[in-house]
């Protein structure tokens, strides 16, 4: 505990004077609010692609400034300050230590911020800037979190000195052309898609960035998306890569057939080394386009669902289909291949003096989602442009195939400028190979060379990774006329029973962390 205590204190002490708000980042708080804001009815139909362009936030803020109370018009205030202008460059550093009192991990950065309108139609947003950590990035955190910071790791880049401390450069930024109602935008961003805007079963902000080029385009009664990333392969391992010539395209129609019910359709389609120019084809549908070239790549269906019930309830549901034998299904026999993501979740925006949002959501991926081999054997070193990866990881949710996941948190506002946020969850994970052949069960083990895939085995395996997590984070932003500063700790407690799917292997860990953010 001695190491990480001090770790904490020589981190906090070299942070200067926090971070600003950023469009182009979709973990940033102001996706926070505006989710809150539309739970409550204060806005209507956001587009589920996010980030959001500049020009689409300063309609909503303004929106919200309107028809909110006090609170709500001082906040969105505040972001419509940080977001009006030809530029708004800022300055900041940043310090955080996390981990165990075994496995400690810092990392400090600084980078410039810049956000601005060229002119009302268009507009970018975006940081540039360099980041030194003792270690990986994935090290000290619990099991099924990911890291918020990205970086490009260069093998050729040295530690400094003997300090142990690795120096990266870290980016992200987007431009968009276009009104709040129709617009097209670019970016190498992370992205979140769909009515869950944490980890989900679509696009997950916990993903790492890619490049990302879309357009869309809002109505009063629908919205019409469409998107191509541009992804980084890796091999069937995930150990050899990153490769260029992988893609993913995605489409949605999003109605609203009545002002509390919100009903979309979405497809995706993941495929490469080609660029295939027929996925771009407005109103297609990638199933059946990829047809027309031998069914080369991995396409996906998904629906989801959005109900607004009366004293700030909501309910939410997302249906995202791999793959189905077609032909069983109707027949009535659903132990056969069923490889799906289904996410369900039940919110509570009170707008109480201490409780702002209550959440329950639960999240059921069936064995092998999301896995494919790459059709050439699965050679070491030989890229895999049809998984559902980016970098390495899961597009979509931080959770392996074979799992489940119930989770419920709260978001406290005790304070404008505090956020507290407990939460409790609870994960399985079965090895869906187990006993079949000598598979990880992960998104790597892709059961096409047993056809293990045939039969559904959601989480009937002998031995069941069980992880119990509680914790808490707390936030405060503290503002100066000049300067402002931003105060996070978290605390997770965990206890991994059957980790790795290993009957007896048992874990307790406990893990803190501290960031301190300042902008000036």
């Amino acid at each position: 505990m001695n190491r990480l205590a001090a770790l904490l204190l020589l981190m906090g002490a070299m942070a200067g004077p926090a971070f600003s708000q950023l469009a182009c980042d979709p973990n940033d708080r102001l996706y926070t609010d505006l989710k809150l804001w539309e739970d409550r009815g204060i806005i209507r139909h956001l587009p589920p692609l996010r980030p959001y362009p500049v020009q689409l936030l300063r309609t909503l803020l303004t929106e919200v400034e309107q028809r909110g109370d006090a609170n709500d018009a001082a906040a969105a205030g505040a972001y419509l300050g940080r977001e009006t202008g030809l530029l708004a460059f800022h300055a900041e550093t940043a310090a955080e230590a996390r981990g165990t009192a075994r496995d400690p991990y810092g990392e400090m950065s600084l980078r410039g911020t810049f956000q601005g309108c060229v002119d009302p139609l268009v507009t970018y947003s975006g940081f540039l800037g360099a980041v030194i950590a003792n270690g990986s990035r994935d090290s000290a955190l619990p099991e099924y979190q990911r890291p918020t910071v990205d970086y490009i790791t260069d093998a050729s880049v040295r530690p400094l000195g003997s300090t142990g401390l690795v120096p990266h450069v870290s980016s992200a930024s987007s431009a968009a052309i276009g009104t709040d109602s129709f617009y097209f935008q670019a970016g190498d961003t992370r992205g979140s898609f769909g009515p869950f805007w944490g980890d989900n079963a679509v696009l997950s902000p916990d993903s790492p960035q890619a490049g990302q080029f879309s357009y869309v385009y809002r109505h009063p009664s629908f919205t019409v998306t469409e998107m191509v990333m541009a992804l980084s392969a890796m091999d069937s391992s995930g150990r050899y890569g990153p490769s260029p010539g992988k893609f993913l395209a995605l489409h949605s129609l999003e109605i609203y057939p009545l002002p509390w019910l919100t009903l979309g359709v979405f497809e995706s389609i993941v495929w490469g080394p080609r660029f295939e120019l027929l996925y771009l084809l407005p109103f297609c549908t990638y199933f059946y386009t990829q047809g027309f070239v031998g069914y080369p790549d991995n396409s996906f269906l998904g629906i989801d669902a959005g109900v607004r019930l009366p004293g700030a309830v909501r309910a939410d549901f997302v249906l995202y289909i791999d793959d189905a034998e077609f032909n069983d299904l109707v027949r009535g026999n659903f132990d056969t291949k069923l490889k799906l993501a289904a996410q369900a979740g039940l919110s509570w925006t009170p707008h109480l003096p201490l409780l702002t949002r209550l959440e329950l959501n639960v999240l059921a991926i069936t064995p092998y989602t999301y896995t494919h081999t790459n059709t050439r054997g699965d050679l070491p070193g030989d890229p895999n442009y049809l998984d559902y990866t980016n970098a390495g990881q899961d597009i979509g949710p931080s959770l392996s195939p074979d799992s489940a996941r119930v989770e419920i948190q709260a978001l406290l506002r005790p304070l404008q400028f505090l956020d507290v946020a407990p939460f409790g969850r609870i994960i399985l994970h079965g090895n869906a190979s187990q006993g079949l052949y000598a598979g990880a069960g992960t998104i790597f083990d892709s059961g096409f060379s047993q056809d293990a895939y045939s039969r559904l085995r959601f989480l009937t395996q002998s031995t069941i990774e069980k992880t119990i997590q509680a914790g808490l984070r707390l936030s405060a932003r503290l503002d100066a006329p000049t300067t402002s500063a931003t105060v996070s700790l978290a605390w997770t407690i965990e206890c991994v029973l059957n980790a790795g799917a290993v009957a007896h292997r048992n874990a307790l860990n406990n893990y803190l962390g501290a960031r301190l953010q300042c902008l000036f």
